[in-house]
């Protein structure tokens, strides 16, 4: 039980942050949502957070498709979870370079 309450307090402490990775990266999006029931997030923070993650994901899909055209989707549709991991390293990074700066 103590070893529950260690995860629990860390996912509290980040849960927002969770959520925009499960949102944005091919994390089955299933064990996001479990977790954060099971670990009683905020409904709304869960629900606003995970809007904007998803809507940036498939909308960055579909941008690169739109500018790119077939060969983005074939791109994307081969390489998927590179494609995100590069795109979470990048929003990862930025978050940490706006912390540095301020």
């Amino acid at each position: 039980m103590d070893k529950m309450a260690v995860v629990k307090a860390e996912y509290e402490k980040y849960d927002e942050l969770f959520v925009a990775i499960g949102a944005l990266t091919p994390v089955p999006y299933k064990v996001v949502t479990v977790s954060s029931g099971f670990f009683q997030m905020d409904p709304f923070a869960f629900t606003a957070v995970s809007l904007i993650g998803r809507g940036v994901r498939f909308f960055a899909v579909a941008g690169a498709v739109y500018l790119l055209g077939p060969m983005a989707e074939k791109l994307v549709r081969r390489n998927l979870k590179l494609a995100f991991a590069v795109f979470l390293a990048f929003f990862v990074g930025g978050i940490v370079l706006i912390g540095w700066i301020l």
